[in-house]
């Protein structure tokens, strides 16, 4: 501690900001270090005075507290008291964890936990550690009492509407994404010609565009320009003579070109949007500010399908997923992409 106090040489924006430290300890023991102050504020004037930098700092004060007797943790502390593990390869261990489980999952809030996390959403958390122990950790594995893989039991979970708060699952994308395995229905309210549910906007069709367009492309072509008539082909939103053409040519214009597709056809934050972003070798942009809160609203059935088509580059979408969860304080949330 008094070694990281010391002054720091070299540019000052460099410097990492002083935070608080801590650890567990033995015996539920909370051991806490707050930060030091290079300023002085006197007790009658009020007056902040900078101290000499060149000066080391006394070590900070170092604050012991144990869990049990810290009221906010009380709950926390019963429930580490009352957990029947850890798990280990005795029979009768696990039957007490999985019925452990199963009470949580019956009754995932009580008077002293907060009221303002979803309930839904700590049981699908439950319900995902439930699986874990029945797969014996191995979520590829076949469950011993679902006889279910536990990654296929989990996305079961996820593209149910009723266990979280994810507002693709519980709006205009549940009815379809429940009753087909998929995103057919789209509907709730008005079904797949509401607009309010549509995967694609509706563009209107010029006829006279479209055939100027697949002129100008066959011109080039007949010249030997394939990147410029691909070009065009975006240019006119021919998507399928775009992702043909440009599949002809390197894997760069192929993904730029589904890239585009995907950016320009389907609904910001839907799982289809998703998954050909991904195609595209394009998740990052997924990120972008003006897109991740839509993508976040529907974490669930974004999860589901990238857990369900796996594609290069989507274990660190989901790591994504979990962080922009986390930054929003939904740990809970959280921990199902971890």
């Amino acid at each position: 501690m008094h070694g990281a106090a010391q002054p720091m040489q070299g540019d000052t924006a460099a410097r990492r900001a002083p935070c608080a430290a801590m650890c567990f300890g033995m015996g539920g023991q909370l051991i806490v270090a707050m930060p030091g102050n290079r300023r002085s504020v006197g007790v009658f004037t009020g007056n902040v005075q900078e101290l000499d930098s060149n000066r080391p700092m006394r070590p900070p004060p170092v604050s012991v507290y144990k869990l049990q007797s810290m009221p906010s943790q009380a709950h926390l502390y019963r429930q580490l008291q009352a957990f029947p593990g850890p798990l280990t390869s005795n029979a009768a261990k696990k039957k007490a964890i999985v019925a452990y489980i199963e009470e949580q999952v019956q009754n995932p809030t009580n008077a002293d936990e907060d009221l303002s996390m979803n309930p839904g959403t700590m049981r699908l958390l439950w319900e995902v550690l439930g699986i874990m122990v029945d797969c014996n950790g191995d979520l590829s594995a076949t469950g011993e009492t679902s006889k279910m893989i536990g990654n296929e039991k989990i996305v079961q979970l996820l593209k149910d509407p009723n266990f979280a708060g994810d507002q693709f699952l519980n709006g205009c994308g549940a009815a379809g994404f429940n009753a087909m395995g998929g995103m057919g229905g789209m509907g709730m309210v008005g079904g797949v010609m509401d607009p309010a549910n549509r995967l694609m906007p509706a563009a209107p069709v010029n006829d006279v565009q479209v055939q100027q367009g697949l002129q100008d492309m066959q011109e080039l072509l007949l010249l030997g320009k394939r990147e410029e008539a691909c070009q065009k082909a975006l240019e006119n939103e021919l998507w399928a003579p775009a992702l043909l053409l440009s599949s002809y040519m390197n894997i760069e214009m192929y993904q730029k070109v589904m890239g585009e597709f995907a950016k320009r056809s389907f609904k910001v934050g839907t799982p289809l949007r998703t998954l050909y972003m991904l195609f595209a070798g394009q998740g990052q942009h997924l990120f972008d500010p003006d897109t991740l809160d839509p993508l976040l609203d529907a974490w669930q059935a974004n999860l589901s399908v990238l857990l369900n088509n796996r594609t290069p580059g989507d274990t660190d979408v989901v790591v994504n997923i979990g962080e922009g969860l986390w930054k929003l304080r939904k740990d809970v949330e959280r921990h199902m992409c971890a």
